[in-house]
């Protein structure tokens, strides 16, 4: 015997609402982008030679000055090396040396650079102190 059972109606399931699109990431040139960026690289200058000293310095997320000067935060010893020789700089690209108009120049690679975005690992060389640029 076969029994027909009434249909139950059940009514459709709530739809979800339409998901929210973030907000597109500022562009890298703004200065809210350039900002964050800036402060999320880190990076390290590590001394080759014992004319750079013995220890790793941290480069803060502003220009830093190499030079024999009392005032620069790098300070390099020796022959060959001005008050204020050369300047890391950080911006949006990552980290810039900048020779300051020195006499006997900076060198990457052993290239003479006036300016120059440092990659991870790049050898940069004052006077006789030479240090390894690392990132990260």
């Amino acid at each position: 015997m076969t029994r027909v059972l009434q249909v139950l109606d059940f009514p459709e399931p709530p739809k979800a609402p339409p998901a929210m699109k973030a907000p597109p990431p500022p562009p890298i040139n703004s200065v809210a982008g350039a900002a964050s960026t800036m402060f999320l690289r880190t990076a390290r200058l590590v001394p080759q030679s014992p004319e750079a000293g013995r220890a790793a310095i941290p480069l803060p997320p502003r220009p830093v000055t190499l030079g024999n000067d009392g005032s620069a935060e790098v300070q390099v010893g020796g022959p060959g090396v001005e008050a204020r020789h050369a300047e890391i700089n950080i911006n949006a690209k990552g980290y810039t040396l900048v020779d300051l108009g020195s006499k006997l120049g900076t060198l990457v690679n052993a290239e003479p650079v006036q300016e120059r975005l440092l990659r991870h690992e790049d050898v940069i060389q004052i006077g006789a102190a030479r240090y390894v640029f690392r990132e990260g």
